[in-house]
């Protein structure tokens, strides 16, 4: 697999433009503290989401969560998986008319972006309070870059 099947170049170009590399080590470095004793909920995952006017279901018996939704002519897929606590939150981005199709966990895109040269972490959680405002500011992220991308595509 190619960087170009998961990162296109018009994607890349939007996402440098918006600065995603450091606002998503911003999140890595607020949320560094995590608990692997703290049982989060399928439930309190979902309404998490339902609070943002997302909706996501439950894929798999590991904790991965994920939903399609059409936005702007795009389809886009946010999905996040929970292990030991810690969140991989990716995304994929779907349009035929511009040939876009990719996608990705943030931390991944970060990593093609800059070529593997730059050391990622990802952002953990130790409670309730501490997931939700992670999710919010990883979904604001997400609804950035879609703002991004509607712009950007508005003026081709």
């Amino acid at each position: 697999m190619k960087k170009e099947d998961l990162l296109q170049p018009e994607i890349e170009k939007i996402l440098f433009e918006m600065d995603f590399i450091d606002k998503y080590r911003n999140i890595w470095e607020k949320y560094d503290k995590e608990d692997e004793n703290y049982k989060i909920s399928s439930k309190d995952i979902i309404t998490t989401f339902q609070d943002l006017n997302y909706s996501v279901k439950k894929k798999s018996k590991e904790q991965y969560f994920s939903e399609f939704f059409p936005k702007d002519n795009f389809n886009y897929r946010i999905g996040i998986s929970i292990k030991y606590n810690i969140i991989h939150f990716d995304i994929s981005i779907r349009n035929e008319k511009h040939n876009i199709k990719g996608g990705g966990d943030y931390g991944l895109l970060v990593q093609l972006m800059t070529n593997w040269e730059i050391p990622i972490s990802s952002p953990g959680f130790y409670d309730l309070n501490s997931f939700k405002n992670l999710i919010k500011d990883l979904v604001s992220l997400f609804e950035e870059i879609q703002k991004n991308i509607n712009q950007y595509f508005q003026e081709k």
